[in-house]
């Protein structure tokens, strides 16, 4: 706040501030008691703040503010089209694809998400790094759309791909309702 002229610190800032005002009263409470405030408008002002065009910090602030409105928003503080912007301006950014696929699925456009997905799941490039749970999301807008066994090809891709035990048993159990679904019974059980 003493440079106004550098964005870059208010993203951090501002997630702070959002981080602080999401707590319960109490806490905020005992916070303050020690110097530290903050609330959610005030966290996403200074989000928009970073996102400034000559700020190193422009998209992934952007993205923060993307996926906090999607996530406790509904949406309703225009975190479609920041995010659309966004893949518009960045159409090769694996991360912006992902967060784009992550907004859009909490507004219910599951063949968007599987557009968005699909790429990042089947068509990496030579040494691109895999996107953590982007086929295990896309296993989840196949089985919105009713596209059985391509979920099932997801949920077998995000098995073989996933190291350690986040969503394996969540991936495991979709997998044997996919089967189930296309009446492979026995290989479901």
């Amino acid at each position: 706040k003493d440079f106004p002229a550098m964005k870059e610190p208010m993203k951090s800032l501002g997630l702070l501030h959002i981080a602080i005002g999401s707590l319960p009263t109490g806490y905020r409470r005992l916070l303050r008691i020690v110097g530290f405030s903050g609330t959610v408008s005030e966290g996403l002002a200074e989000l928009r703040t970073a996102q400034h065009p000559d700020a190193l910090t422009q998209v992934d602030a952007a993205i923060c503010q993307a996926l906090l409105d999607g996530m406790w928003n509904n949406s309703r503080g225009g975190a479609v089209p920041l995010i659309d912007s966004l893949a518009v301006a960045w159409p090769e950014s694996p991360l912006v694809a992902y967060a784009r696929a992550h907004v859009l699925n909490g507004n219910r456009r599951a063949r968007d998400v599987a557009q968005l997905l699909e790429p990042l799941v089947y068509n990496r490039r030579e040494g691109e790094a895999q996107v953590t749970y982007a086929s295990y999301y896309l296993a989840e807008a196949y089985f919105k759309l009713n596209r059985f066994a391509d979920a099932e090809r997801a949920l077998r891709t995000f098995l073989a791909e996933q190291q350690g035990d986040i969503l394996i048993a969540s991936a495991r159990y979709r997998l044997g309702l996919v089967l189930e679904l296309q009446g492979q019974r026995g290989e479901a059980m």
